[in-house]
């Protein structure tokens, strides 16, 4: 049986001896994190297994998808290791889809628990092409404007990490959950939608 963890692999594969029966660790991630060829994670995993002879399995989804993946399978755990956002990594916690694992050296990442251990900081980012607009929105209030009618873009809330990060942080910066849901409500006039990708 297989365990659910969270862990950054280049220390996880210094600090655990192999546990995995079959030889293989399975990789739960939120998408947009292993960016084809030279990318970061393909450099851990392979010296995570050229330092341990596992191989790894990596399956990616939206940050909510996954962790809902992971409460479907509840009774039969596939995943070993869980990379996700706030606040999927937190309800992961909380409906004890984790197991408890505290590897070496996680005393030094603050926020650290027996659960999970945050590796980034968020910062929420809205990227415009320079060539089309030549003066950027200076507000939340400016991402209003009629003008950008269904030239906006951002994932959905409560499904995807980054449309969470838009939500959590028009809560905050607008003065609470009311007034950031009634924002949000005048900005989706505005949003051309998200485009879903599939858990693989």
């Amino acid at each position: 049986m297989k365990l659910s963890r969270l862990a950054l692999l280049s220390l996880f594969a210094l600090t655990s001896s192999p546990v995995w029966a079959d030889g293989v660790v399975t990789v739960y991630s939120a998408d947009g994190l292993h960016d084809g060829d030279n990318s970061w994670y393909q450099s851990q995993f392979a010296a995570f297994t050229k330092a341990t002879g596992i191989k790894v399995q990596y399956v990616e989804g939206g940050s909510g998808a996954i962790v809902e993946r992971l409460a479907k399978e509840r009774t039969n755990p596939q995943a070993d290791v869980l990379v996700t956002v706030p606040p999927f990594i937190q309800r992961a916690a909380k409906e004890q889809l984790l197991a408890t694992f505290t590897p070496q050296g996680s005393a030094q990442i603050p926020g650290a628990n027996d659960r999970y251990s945050p590796l980034v900081n968020n910062y929420l980012t809205f990227i415009y092409n320079g060539q089309l607009l030549k003066t950027a929105p200076a507000s939340w209030q400016d991402l209003l404007d009629s003008r950008f009618k269904n030239k906006l873009q951002y994932s959905t809330p409560g499904q995807a990490g980054d449309g969470t990060a838009v939500m959590l942080q028009a809560f905050h910066s607008l003065g609470g959950k009311d007034a950031g849901f009634e924002y949000l409500g005048k900005l989706q006039a505005n949003n051309v939608g998200h485009r879903p990708r599939p858990v693989s």
